[in-house]
């Protein structure tokens, strides 16, 4: 939830800091209009981009692709505020929209798999509600930045402020981990963790190879 939270921000933001550039010729490679028109073209082929790939990796884990997401996100967002121009400003806007919708599908699993039959619709309309207040949100930041920043600036500080998020996100995710971990050891029978293994006097040691090799 706090991962797709903070993507939603930043696709919030993106939208109202790259619409209000383009408006102040920040961003004057080609006519407003068209601009518009391609970041608005990039946008959408991102969020069918997510929707394929969330198909595609529906067996894997959830958890792990939301925090990919935002970890693409983070870099994707780097990488255009070192090299802003309008080519830039399209391939955020296209990640930024494949992340929000591959994101939003891995949290729908989540909340499909653990969540209660009986609280299920009220859990996807509040986490819904909380979804679009973090867009607003930024939002709001990308309106407010734009008044002074050209394109660089604006991005970078996002792009720190997702890296923080993100990092905190992977360290509570290992804490989580090692605790879960700790917990299933303390409740194994003591001797069954001390039970040496036995090995067979007759078999020899041979090196891992791989079965399919030539």
């Amino acid at each position: 939830m706090r991962a797709n939270a903070a993507i939603r921000l930043f696709s919030g933001f993106l939208l109202f800091y790259l619409l209000f550039l383009v408006q102040d010729e920040h961003l004057k490679d080609l006519p407003a209009t068209t601009t518009i028109a391609l970041l608005a073209g990039a946008a959408g082929l991102g969020g069918l981009a997510g929707a394929a790939v969330a198909n595609w990796a529906r067996n894997h884990s959830p958890q792990v692709i939301v925090l990919l997401t935002l970890a693409v996100t983070t870099v994707t967002a780097g990488v255009t505020a070192f090299l802003f121009g309008l080519w830039a400003a399209v391939a955020v806007a296209l990640v930024a929209a494949f992340a929000q919708e591959l994101g939003k599908l891995a949290l729908d699993a989540i909340v499909q798999r653990e969540i209660g039959e009986e609280v299920r619709s009220s859990t996807f309309g509040v986490v819904e509600a909380l979804l679009q207040l973090a867009w607003v949100f930024g939002g709001l930041i990308g309106l407010l930045v734009s008044d002074w920043s050209t394109g660089p600036g604006g991005l970078t500080g996002l792009t720190v402020v997702l890296a923080l998020a993100l990092g905190w996100l992977v360290v509570r995710r290992r804490v989580r981990v090692r605790a879960r971990a700790a917990k299933v050891s303390a409740s194994t029978p003591p001797a069954a963790r001390q039970a040496p293994a036995t090995k067979d006097p007759t078999a020899t040691t041979k090196p891992l190879t791989n079965p399919h090799s030539g």
